[in-house]
């Protein structure tokens, strides 16, 4: 049987906003790890919206260095 991960990108005081904060290399370790493991990706038309084109075209163009381009790559 397969594992389901939710995540969200959330504030320890509870507030979720993509436009708040800047993720660091850490934070792309984290997701691109969860993206190594994973076989299938389900999102939302905003989150999709939001995540294509940059994420692939990063991935093409290899315009990012270490865990940022691991995440694209996963993506």
């Amino acid at each position: 049987m397969r594992k389901v991960v939710f995540t969200i990108n959330i504030s320890a005081d509870g507030y979720c906003g993509h436009t708040d904060m800047v993720p660091d290399e850490d934070l792309h370790d984290f997701f691109a790890g969860l993206l190594r493991d994973s076989g299938v990706m389900l999102f939302g038309r905003v989150t999709y919206q939001l995540m294509v084109p940059y994420w692939p075209e990063v991935a093409r163009n290899r315009s990012e260095a270490g865990a940022v381009h691991e995440f694209a790559r996963g993506f």
